[in-house]
């Protein structure tokens, strides 16, 4: 074998200069005519991938525009067709149902030429087939299902746009310009026409009904909220595609219709908030909120009709320039080869063994294989190139790798923004975090833990797996301290990371996770508040570096921020109900007019504003010192169940009115309780129980009583809600008690009233016992002889009520009229007496005015019926206080005995109209000491 070596050295020194330049030179062009072949092939796979491809992919995505207008302009003329179906309506419809027909036609055309290359004609007849179902069949079926349908071809389209969005590599385009205008006409835009779309129908409904329910209102604001993160996506795309734009081709073509979007959207949605959302009342027409809504739409589409072509000038010039940096690098390496042609007649020496290793590993290299290495070996140039080359091909596998990772790291947080960005419910959020994070990096474990509110646990609240899930349900729990990866992470507020578990000291050891070989805790802060902590586990160690741990962190960081948002936002819900259910528990309690409305109001308006199992009312008697309790039931048969009654000293309710303020009692312990209330909930079952003091001024009623089978349910009570729970339950027991009494005293003071009435007539009556009680009156030349009593009047005075009687020919009435109304004349509830009408000539049918101007006149006979009494009692008042003044004067004037006495029987008999007056003066009976002093009897009579 060396010596056949010896030969070939000795046959190649042999050889002459020009054979051994030819034979090195051809040794030399082999590697880099390889390298130029694969390099200029490399340029073609990018012109073909990342310029014709994505061309195409553009001018195929453009006739989805138009399905995708049309679609939810049908959607709205069926939902306006089945509400208010006319015949322009109907029309209208079946030429936007031609439309779409068309639009599936332009479709399949594009479908046929790029269809094969992006694997979308499935898809694309599974549309046809859901748009001839449901052209055929929208009539019979109702809004919902129509929704549902037209819903399910929107997001189909979308779909489609999504699969040739990754099927013409425009979802990887290297270019940023190119690459944020395929986001913008991928995604943004048809996201936001979608967003537009829906926001559009649901408010449609509320602006037509003026009226706007809880759930709508929340809905809008979700929508609302997602407009506005896709618009200020949308501007960033715009932004970065505009500065990154270096043949400057997009700003003439995009600006003016991306600023009509823009202000088209943010007007809508100002409109939509001020107008809808935020108002007291709907104050937008709903032709107003259509306009609006469709001009938002309108302009949104006119973006994506100038984005497209933008999109596709911006790859049409990538094309020329990837074209002419193709011929420019043939170009270069054609001369450089000349130029190595010449050098390596000076250079090149035996090299034929390194340089086809060499040779082998850029071929390997240049087909993909990133791990294709040169035997190193001596110290040669051949060598240095050997391990540059080395080199060089493991800094590019470790730079493929890291943009491998930190692109997938990139789209994983962008993933869960878009999540934390888009909702508002912490479980829900949690969910959709703890999976896109598992499910992106491929890690064992992620779990997330929140602080509880005494701030000494971190629960689990979400966690990924059967291990997660099993966790869960037991209720698993870290204390907050340095004992385990995520106490640490929370009370020193930084990750932790454990490269290797079983070196970390301080790692919870969890035997549902027995392959964890690396772990990191991030703490979930907001400003200076920790929530909880982000806990990702895997099963390789030293797993997570920095890149690692800071993108983590920033997922973290976002996942705060979602949590706190979704926080305040139902804090503002929560708050929103309960000052709704306070306002309607004012409205209930003051609109109760007896007892049992006011506890009935109370059961039911109560429930939505403290929480709670058992609900009482406790009364004060016995001057305080003792309560009665009245256990008040919401679904029960009996509303009321009297309880017993308690000293108030031995009660929590007594310690409430002691205090002057809640009293709380929680997390009953087994043994029996002091407190005689107390003892009786904890046979009940009951944990927690709370009092609230019922005060008006310095005076109790009793106290309002709560109790709960849930420990913590008055750990930290609503002090202002209680007291003005409180309070309006106090006003509302005065003022019931306040309005029976005062009702009681109204009738006893009309009871006497009628009965004081009543007897002054009676008194009249006795005092004119001559005077004629029944009245006739007829008209000119009319004559009725009436009998005694008429069966009407005597029903009206028996009733109280107006009677009217019309003649029929079955009637045999004891009365001689034809038609009779009969009022009765009642003052201050007591009846004097009746007034009638009636008709002699013929039968009347007495109409409601009649009666109600007959009743009118009676209420005014009564009043000057007992204003004549009045004024007759005051003339025979006045008569008699003028006789006695005349009686007196004259015997005054008398002087003598005999004269006065004279002039007193004299007067009596006058006044009396009696025919004899008798006055008798005497001394009274005296001691029989005193006989002597008796005087003679004075005597008069007339």
């Amino acid at each position: 074998m060396r010596a056949r070596l010896t030969s070939i050295a000795k046959w190649f020194d042999g050889l002459r200069y020009s054979q051994k330049y030819l034979l090195v030179g051809l040794l030399f062009a082999l590697p880099a005519v390889v390298a130029v072949g694969l390099l200029a092939s490399d340029s073609s796979i990018r012109i073909d991938r990342y310029g014709y491809q994505e061309k195409f992919g553009t001018q195929y995505l453009r006739a989805t525009r138009q399905l995708m207008d049309d679609v939810q302009q049908h959607q709205q003329l069926v939902h306006d067709q089945l509400i208010v179906g006319t015949t322009a309506r109907a029309e209208r419809l079946a030429q936007l149902q031609a439309k779409i027909d068309q639009d599936f036609v332009d479709l399949d055309q594009v479908d046929q030429k790029y269809g094969g290359a992006f694997k979308s004609t499935g898809s694309v007849r599974a549309l046809q087939r859901q748009w001839l179902e449901l052209k055929q069949n929208w009539q019979n079926l109702n809004f919902d299902t129509n929704l549902q349908l037209h819903a399910q071809i929107v997001t189909d389209v979308r779909t489609l746009i999504a699969l040739v969005g990754d099927a013409s590599y425009l979802i990887l385009d290297p270019d940023l310009d190119s690459y944020y205008m395929m986001d913008v006409v991928l995604l943004r835009l048809p996201e936001a026409q979608d967003l537009l779309a829906q926001t559009l129908m649901l408010g449609r409904g509320v602006v037509e009904r003026q009226t706007i329910t809880p759930d709508e209102k929340a809905q809008l604001l979700i929508r609302s909220g997602q407009i506005k993160s896709n618009l200020a996506a949308m501007k960033t795309s715009l932004q970065v595609a505009l500065d990154n734009n270096p043949a400057q081709n997009l700003k003439p073509l995009i600006t003016t219709p991306a600023q009509a979007n823009i202000d088209a959207s943010e007007q809508f949605l100002t409109a939509l908030e001020e107008r809808v959302v935020n108002s007291a009342a709907v104050s937008m027409t709903s032709a107003e909120f259509v306009a609006a809504g469709q001009q938002a739409l309108s302009q949104s589409y006119r973006l994506y009709d100038a984005a497209s072509p933008a999109l596709e000038a911006v790859i049409q010039n990538r094309i020329n320039q990837l074209l002419l940096q193709q011929i420019w690098s043939i170009i270069f390496a054609t001369v450089t080869l000349l130029i190595a042609s010449v050098i390596s007649t000076a250079l090149m020496r035996s090299i034929s063994r390194p340089l086809n290793e060499l040779t082998r590993a850029t071929q390997q290299l240049a087909a993909g294989d990133l791990t294709a290495r040169v035997n190193v070996s001596g110290v040669s140039e051949a060598a240095k190139v050997s391990a540059a080359f080395n080199e060089m091909a493991g800094r590019l596998q470790s730079t493929q790798q890291s943009l491998t990772t930190s692109t997938e790291q990139l789209r994983a947080s962008s993933e869960v923004g878009r999540a934390a960005a888009a909702i508002l419910d912490q479980d829900q959020l949690l969910r959709e975090v703890v999976d896109l994070i598992a499910r992106r990096f491929g890690f064992y474990y992620v779990a997330v833990f929140m602080v509880d509110s005494a701030g000494q646990s971190a629960v689990l609240r979400e966690a990924s797996g059967q291990a997660g899930q099993a966790l869960k349900e037991r209720g698993h729990f870290l204390d907050v301290n340095d004992q385990s990866m995520v106490g640490a992470a929370i009370t020193q507020r930084r990750a932790h990371i454990a490269l290797d578990t079983g070196a970390k000291a301080v790692r919870f050891a969890n035997p549902l996770l027995p392959d964890t070989r690396s772990e990191i805790a991030l703490p979930l802060t907001i400003g200076n508040r920790v929530l909880g902590a982000l806990d990702v586990q895997s099963t390789q160690a030293a797993a997570f570096d920095e890149s690692y741990a800071a993108i983590l962190q920033s997922m973290a960081n976002q996942i705060a921020v979602a949590l706190n948002n979704a926080e305040q936002f139902k804090q503002i819900e929560r708050q929103s109900q309960l000052q709704a259910n306070l306002a309607q528990l004012s409205r209930s309690l003051y609109s109760a007019t007896s007892t049992e409305e006011l506890y009935q109001a109370l059961v039911t308006a109560v429930s939505g504003i403290v929480p709670h199992d058992y609900l009482s009312l406790s009364l004060v008697q016995s001057e305080g010192a003792h309560l009665r309790e009245y256990q008040l039931h919401a679904d029960a048969e009996h509303l009321i169940t009297e309880g017993p009654v308690r000293l108030t000293r031995n009660t929590l309710s007594g310690q409430a009115l002691a205090s002057r303020q809640a009293a709380i009692s929680w997390d009953f312990d087994s043994s029996a309780s002091p407190l005689e209330d107390l003892t009786q909930l904890q046979h009940q079952g009951f944990r927690a129980a709370m009092s609230l003091p019922l005060l008006i001024g310095e005076r109790a009623l009793g106290t309002l009583n709560f109790a709960n089978r849930d420990r913590t349910a008055y750990l930290v009570p609503n002090t202002p809600v209680l007291d003005q729970v409180a309070s309006q339950v106090a006003i509302a027991l005065e003022n019931l008690q306040l309005v029976q009494a005062q009702q009681h005293s109204l009738r006893d003071l009309e009871s006497l009233t009628r009965q004081l009435t009543g007897q002054a007539w009676a008194n009249q009556l006795q005092q004119s016992p001559g005077q004629v009680r029944y009245k006739q009156y007829a008209r000119s030349g009319v004559k009725v002889d009436l009998p005694t009593t008429l069966p009407e009047v005597e029903l009206a005075v028996e009733t109280r009520q107006p009677v009217a009687w019309t003649q029929t020919g079955d009637d045999q009435a004891q009365t001689p009229y034809q038609a009779s109304l009969a009022a009765p004349i009642m003052l201050r509830g007591e009846v004097l007496g009746a007034l009638q009408v009636g008709e002699v000539s013929q039968p009347r049918q007495w109409s409601d005015d009649d009666i109600a101007f007959m009743q009118a006149v009676a209420d005014q006979v009564a009043l000057a019926l007992d204003n004549a009494r009045l004024l007759e009692q005051t003339e025979r008042r006045a008569q008699r206080e003028q006789f006695i003044a005349e009686v007196s004067r004259k015997m005054l004037a008398a002087s003598n005995l005999q004269s006065i006495i004279q002039i007193a029987g004299d007067e009596l008999g006058h006044a009396l109209q009696v025919g004899r007056t008798e006055v008798t003066v005497g001394q009274t009976e005296l001691e029989p000491a005193d006989q002597s002093q008796l005087q003679p009897e004075t005597s008069a009579r007339s």
